[in-house]
């Protein structure tokens, strides 16, 4: 599962990589770094730059988390949800 606002804009790459890194790495669940621009989509902002991981405690001073760069892969982390 991914997330996607309407004014946000994914690369072509994103859910490719996404899906391949999350079945090399066995990895569930992860998020991204990504770029920042204005209405006319010029990169005139910095990047926003994540860590390469975070804890419970690091969300809860701040979440460096952005939605339109989180993949979860429900079949492993919300089984119960999936099943009647």
């Amino acid at each position: 599962m991914a997330f996607l606002d309407a004014d946000d804009i994914w690369f072509d790459f994103h859910l490719h990589d996404s899906v391949s890194f999350s079945l090399e790495k066995k990895a569930p669940f992860l998020f991204a770094s990504y770029k920042r621009s204005n209405e006319n989509l010029e990169f005139t902002h910095s990047d926003f730059i994540v860590p390469s991981k975070v804890t419970y405690t690091d969300i809860l001073k701040s979440n460096s988390i952005s939605c339109l760069t989180a993949f979860i892969d429900i079949s492993s982390l919300a089984k119960n949800i999936c099943q009647k």
